[in-house]
């Protein structure tokens, strides 16, 4: 099965910064900062870990008052196409499909380097130690007579031999492979999206990841 256009929904890179002890505690005060450097971007929200500590005293088990933390920043554009997050130890970027055309992934790349130096240079770090680059396909089959043939539309898929189990009616499949880039490894899953409503088509789920502990792997296509 071909596709004129790549059937992308969504798209992204996570960057892991390369921390010592000297860092900085990157708190929400921080991550606001960072934000006000991205002025395409709009605070969407902010999510926190909250902790309790307790103790014993005597027979009676005493709670603290809780105190949150902050946990990870998330912003988008206004049209909804790209998404930034923070962490301590993570900044990420996200491209979400709007419209037929899919920007392509030299142009995803470029726009997360722009970002992610600004993050770099906000928290005084000058590497990274590890990437993930992400992409999320939506893949429709008409449903005709109500059965589909795997084999001919994915090159990888179960095979269920005999007639001990009858018809599959549902996939989830993961496996992981070497990347070409030297030192990477590629996870790709597909998974059946089952809903309880009726539909005219068989809609899958794939799933690429690719982590590379390399920088100049993601300048490769590969």
């Amino acid at each position: 099965m071909r596709f004129r256009n790549p059937p992308v929904t969504e798209a992204w890179i996570e960057f892991f910064p390369d921390l010592t002890d000297e860092t900085t505690v990157f708190e929400e005060k921080g991550a606001k900062e960072f934000l006000e450097q991205c002025s395409e971007f709009k605070l969407e929200n902010v999510n926190y870990l909250i902790q309790q500590t307790h103790h014993l005293k005597g027979s009676t088990l005493e709670f603290e008052e809780p105190k949150p933390s902050f946990k990870r920043l998330r912003a988008k554009t206004e049209d909804k196409s790209a998404c930034i997050q923070t962490e301590r130890a993570l900044f990420v970027y996200n491209r979400i499909k709007t419209s037929d055309r899919w920007l392509g992934f030299d142009n995803m790349r470029d726009e997360a380097y722009k970002f992610l130096d600004l993050y770099l240079q906000l928290r005084g770090l000058i590497s990274i130690q590890k990437m993930c680059l992400h992409y999320r396909d939506l893949i429709s089959i008409p449903k005709g007579d109500g059965k589909i043939e795997l084999d001919d539309y994915f090159n990888i898929s179960p095979t269920v031999t005999g007639d001990i189990f009858g018809d599959l009616s549902a996939v989830n499949l993961s496996i992981q492979f070497p990347c070409a880039c030297k030192g990477s490894t590629t996870d790709l899953s597909i998974a059946t999206i089952v809903t309880n409503t009726e539909n005219s088509n068989f809609e899958f789920i794939m799933d690429w990841h690719v982590t590379s502990n390399k920088e100049e792997n993601l300048n490769d296509d590969n």
